[in-house]
């Protein structure tokens, strides 16, 4: 192990693609919070996906982000896991409540997808995931204006596991039951 974290860095010199490549399969897995557990405690993390690593410089996001991917269904796919990864990247340094942090976490999940030269559909997928994040936060109080456009979207499965993942079951519930 102590190799491995002085070592982390030459990381970079593997191609992103195979680097995507193994993320998907750690993402894709129902042990994912173990693997970035594992990946984070081998500093790999900080040299592939740095905003993540900065996490730790809060912990309360930190530990959000690990519960959200524990959380997970366990055949949660790979954009849906990685828009968990993701999610709270725009949040350090905002003050709370952290108004703008999905649309900071969008910009920055964007450029990292294309660092790690995902398909375009994966980088919709998870971008519309991170963006999307917080939009079912109260669902019951929400107007049906604002809610049935989400409910009707191709996303919609992954947004409610997100949702449910992190905690907010109640507003997911009362989504399932609104579609029902």
């Amino acid at each position: 192990r102590d190799a491995i974290r002085k070592r982390s860095g030459d990381v970079t010199v593997v191609a992103v693609e195979r680097i995507a490549q193994e993320l998907r399969k750690m993402l894709a897995h129902h042990a994912r919070r173990d693997a970035v557990e594992i990946t984070y405690d081998l500093r790999l993390l900080h040299a592939v996906l740095p905003p993540v690593a900065e996490l730790e410089t809060e912990p309360d996001l930190w530990n959000a982000t690990l519960g959200t991917l524990g959380n997970l269904p366990r055949t949660t796919g790979f954009t849906t896991a990685f828009a968990a990864l993701l999610a709270n990247i725009g949040k350090p340094g905002l003050p709370p409540p952290r108004y703008g942090h999905a649309e900071r976490a969008e910009r920055l999940a964007r450029v990292l997808c294309r660092g790690l030269k995902l398909s375009n559909d994966e980088i919709e997928e998870t971008c519309r995931l991170v963006r999307h994040q917080d939009a079912l936060a109260g669902a019951s109080l929400l107007p049906g204006s604002r809610i049935k456009p989400l409910l009707a979207s191709p996303m919609i499965d992954d947004l409610l596991a997100l949702h449910e993942a992190a905690g907010f079951r109640e507003d997911a519930a009362y989504c399932r039951r609104y579609m029902a």
